[in-house]
């Protein structure tokens, strides 16, 4: 989006009989865990209507998640605005409602995977063995300068990858098969892909994926914000500075995410080390 919508920005104008349109804005991760806010509007304001403007990929999953509202996907080339009174970007959501520590929820989760959906991949991942299932991303979708510093290879995951007693599965997407070829055979492990899932693409499939999970391994990119969103526990590693989890050993916006952190110029070793010993700790006693 090049511009704001055609009409007037909502700066607390009182909302009896109005309409309030919310926008995205950003990548798909922050539309994730900035719409958690979406929730405190829709308790805190009074006015008629909320529409949420959403990514078209996110469409669905938004509008189970909030019946209470219209969820409309974005269009920019025929936007319809209608019943709109006033707009807000989205993540200037938090500037109303998450201005201290305790304004922000116990649980991050808010979104609603399909039923049908997550027991089928129960079902499938049932059908691979009773170990616990431990979804794993290593590096961020978005290639830039400024996301490198977050992203690792396979090859740091010598910690958690060796410890047995895991189903780990790929959610890292894209073309990463040679990858985890190369570290199913340096390591020992088995790396599960669904070569029918679409995981950058298909929310619905990859939300009741990742529903069906015991936790989640993952460095700081929208995998970790749409794991925290669907209540899945994380183990999120991330180099400084994480302004978005405000430096805290976890996830403000999902309390169930725990944050590993190194420093500038260190490898990943003692992050993934804490890492495998927290699951062996907090997951395999589940089991």
């Amino acid at each position: 989006r090049t511009e704001a919508p055609d009409m007037p920005r909502w700066r607390d104008q009182p909302l009896e009989g109005k309409g309030l349109l919310i926008w995205r804005e950003e990548g798909f991760g922050d539309e994730i865990r900035y719409a958690s806010c979406v929730r405190d509007a829709i308790r805190e304001l009074s006015c008629e209507r909320i529409i949420l403007e959403c990514e078209p990929r996110l469409h669905s999953l938004f509008s189970r998640s909030f019946p209470e509202i219209e969820v409309r996907p974005e269009n920019l080339v025929n936007p319809d605005h209608a019943g709109a009174d006033f707009h807000l970007p989205l993540l200037s959501l938090p500037g109303h409602f998450r201005n201290d520590m305790d304004s922000y929820p116990d649980s991050g989760k808010f979104l609603i995977s399909d039923e049908e959906r997550k027991a089928r991949w129960k079902q499938r991942l049932d059908d691979i063995g009773n170990q616990p299932k431990i979804g794993i991303s290593w590096e961020s979708f978005n290639t830039s300068w400024m996301k490198k510093p977050f992203s690792s290879t396979l090859e740091d995951w010598s910690p958690v990858l060796r410890k047995e007693g895991y189903v780990f599965v790929n959610l890292q997407g894209g073309d990463c098969a040679d990858a985890i070829r190369t570290a199913e055979s340096a390591f020992g492990c088995s790396i599960r892909m669904f070569e029918d899932l679409d995981i950058k693409n298909d929310a619905e499939e990859t939300a009741a994926l990742i529903s069906s999970l015991d936790a989640v391994v993952s460095c700081r990119n929208w995998i970790t914000a749409f794991a925290g969103a669907l209540g899945v526990p994380i183990y999120c590693f991330s180099a400084p500075f994480n302004i978005v989890m405000m430096d805290l050993p976890y996830d403000p916006w999902a309390p169930a995410t725990k944050v590993f952190y190194r420093a500038y110029e260190e490898s990943w070793d003692n992050c993934m080390t804490a890492i495998a010993d927290s699951l062996e700790n907090e997951i395999l006693p589940k089991q």
